[in-house]
């Protein structure tokens, strides 16, 4: 398989662009992109080797242990080069500073509280200093770069008042060095000098040296440099020669105008430039790894994009409110399509065990139930409407809190009085009486089947479960282990067939909500459950059905799934996603052969990652996705919209894309 390594999904063109013509200075190096918040390190050809989600990053360190700290936005991490958190601090306060001490701690400077704190490895404060009065936010602009002096003393950046203060080790000042511009960040050179970077505060980007007295020594002003123009110079990394390596930032509608790093010696010759807009959109900090090489060697050996981070941390930067996440003429919050993006986060939580997941779905499910376990927004009419329930049930599994069972309780009673046709299927909705739609059985019955394990009343949950399961698919279920979209009782549907009551075709996303509970239901459904052999049998068929049909030039599969080769037809992105996510689970709990399955996820996968590109406002977008209901024939299938970025498409592709990239076998 093919490693996939470009995070803008753009093909590289390795431009590394020296301004010293005498040179051929080539660095490998670690980075922060402030923008598109990741941390990155590249090889000496300028291939990016390894990246790792993190909030607005601004400071790094590579340490000695080999392992990667940076802030996280309000928060630092350590990540170690197969991206395991072994260092981790929350706070409330914008942070852009961060510093691995001597003895083991970490420094940390918070911009809007105004503290300068040291953290022992377990996370515990163990020093506190407040440089802001009680009451008193310092706001976005306090401070920026921080750090500890080997003689105990701190340097900090005051970015919004245009200078940069020396406290000693309990917070007295005891120095104060203006700077126009807006000092971003700070060393203290050997010699006792200061050196200090210039953001465009007040229009000044540019690199000063001060000596003790405060006078300027050396200095680089905006426009000195022949082809780099300063617009926001941000990081800074000495160099054991006394070079500087600086990151030119190139926010505020920078993006692209100026080179993007460079080092200069102290008689001012630039002697390596980083000049690549197609990978990094805004650098804001640096580490050179030239003289680290077991350190890059870790990094580069690891086949480590991790599409499905990627996309989550872009869809959560787009919809940082899980509230907003429902179409604009929907009214009713509590509804699919937040419920499978929650979904998806759970997935993504267990797989990295980052509380930045964890956090999106208690603050949706806390949106959504009350104190008393009450869901002002939860309506009954419609399966679509059920699925949230299943982040409440991951929210009491994990906190035992009460209203979280009640409100859980809630739902599993609506199903009490839910309307049925004759046979016992669930209708899709009250809107659609009398249908069946192969979807809507995700939307219920894996909410059901986890509250019978996890709460209670598990004769009722599995039976039902086993029962809605089973029925669909003696009715909708084909020769080729594929289910048809829907079935109608009353046959009155223009889609449905007037003597079976059938939908036509076999559509992607339909099948693939259905392959998603198949995956799914026997983390639940005990083996002892008389109709535990019936639901399994039906879930083999179906992933040999899906094998059958793989697009094989693509590896993905077509929104009439069993049509491939049908003229219009097309590939659509979320119902792959959801068969990827099917086949590498399946594989994983040894309910298919490797084997023979392997592959298809990997072909699939190579195929997924395709269909995600970045558009003009720096977010992931899905192309070539369908949420639709059912048609009346291929013809109209085949001819929907290919639609950009629905909801239900981000859910499918972080499930898929994670599957493969913290599993065994599909990449």
């Amino acid at each position: 398989m093919l490693k996939k390594v470009l995070f803008l999904l753009l093909i590289f063109t390795g431009i590394i662009q020296n301004m010293d013509a005498q040179t051929t200075m080539k660095h490998s190096f670690a980075c922060t992109d402030y923008t598109q918040g990741i941390v990155c390190v590249f090889s000496a050809e300028g291939k990016l080797v390894w990246q790792y989600p993190a909030e607005n990053c601004n400071d790094l360190s590579a340490l000695p242990n080999g392992n990667l700290l940076f802030n996280t936005g309000k928060g630092v991490k350590e990540v170690t080069y197969d991206k395991k958190i072994v260092f981790s601090y929350e706070s409330k306060s914008e942070i852009y500073a961060c510093q691995r001490l001597a003895n083991g701690n970490t420094f940390i400077g918070e911009c809007n509280s105004g503290f300068l704190l040291e953290v022992s490895p377990n996370g515990q404060i163990v020093k506190k200093i407040k440089l802001l009065h009680d009451g008193v936010d310092g706001g976005h602009l306090f401070m920026r770069n921080a750090r500890k002096l080997d003689n105990g003393n701190y340097l900090a950046a005051h970015i919004g008042q245009d200078k940069v203060c020396e406290y000693d080790s309990v917070g007295h000042l005891l120095r104060e060095i203006p700077v126009k511009g807006g000092p971003h960040s700070v060393i203290r050179l050997p010699n006792g000098n200061t050196v200090i970077s210039c953001s465009d505060h007040n229009g000044e980007p540019r690199i000063v040296e001060v000596d003790n007295s405060n006078a300027i020594v050396w200095q680089i002003t905006k426009n000195e440099l022949p082809g780099i123009e300063l617009k926001f110079m941000s990081g800074m990394e000495l160099q054991q020669n006394g070079n500087l390596v600086l990151t030119n930032w190139l926010g505020h509608n920078q993006f692209g105008k100026a080179p993007q790093a460079f080092e200069i010696t102290r008689d001012k010759r630039v002697i390596w430039v980083y000049n690549d807009h197609s990978i990094l959109k805004t650098m804001s900090n640096i580490q050179i790894l030239d003289s680290k090489e077991k350190l890059f060697d870790k990094f580069s050996q690891v086949n480590n994009t991790q599409w499905s981070v990627l996309t989550a941390q872009s869809f959560i930067k787009r919809f940082p409110d899980p509230d907003t996440i429902h179409w604009v003429s929907n009214t009713n919050h509590f509804s699919w399509q937040a419920g499978y993006l929650m979904f998806a986060m759970e997935k993504l939580w267990k797989a990295t065990g980052d509380p930045f997941y964890f956090n999106y779905i208690k603050r949706y499910v806390d949106q959504q139930v009350d104190e008393n376990g009450n869901i002002p927004d939860f309506k009954d009419d419609a399966l679509d409407n059920f699925l949230p329930g299943y982040a409440i049930l991951f929210m009491y599994e994990q906190t035992h809190l009460e209203k979280y069972k009640i409100a859980a309780g809630k739902i599993r009673a609506a199903f009490d009085t839910y309307p049925r046709n004759t046979n016992g299927l669930f209708w899709h909705g009250e809107w659609a009486k009398n249908q069946v739609w192969v979807d809507g059985l995700f939307m219920g019955q894996l909410f059901l089947a986890r509250y019978g394990k996890t709460i209670g009343d598990s004769e009722y949950a599995f039976n039902e479960v086993v029962k809605q399961i089973t029925l669909v698919a003696d009715i909708c279920q084909k020769k080729n282990g594929l289910l048809l979209h829907g079935w109608d009782e009353s046959k009155k549907a223009s889609w449905a067939d007037k003597t079976t009551g059938l939908a036509q075709e076999v559509w992607s996303e339909g099948l693939g909500w259905y392959a998603v509970l198949m995956a799914d239901v026997f983390d639940y459904l005990p083996k002892q459950h008389p109709g535990y052999a019936k639901v399994f049998d039906i879930h083999q068929k179906l992933c040999k059905g899906l094998k059958a049909v793989q697009d094989t030039k693509t590896g993905m599969w077509c929104q009439v799934v069993d049509k491939p080769n049908e003229p219009g037809n097309w590939n659509e992105t979320s119902g792959t996603g959801m068969y990827i996510y099917l086949l590498e689970k399946s594989m994983e709990k040894g309910y298919i052969p490797a084997a023979e399955y392997a592959q298809v996820v990997s072909k699939a996968y190579d195929g997924i990652i395709k269909k995600n590109k970045i558009n003009e406002k720096g977010f992931m977008d899905l192309i070539e996705c369908s949420s639709i209901g059912i048609m009346d024939n291929y013809q109209a299938y085949i001819s929907q919209p290919k639609e950009v970025s629905p909801f239900a498409a981000f859910g499918s592709f972080i499930i898929g894309t994670s599957a493969v990239e913290y599993g065994k076998y599909g990449r």
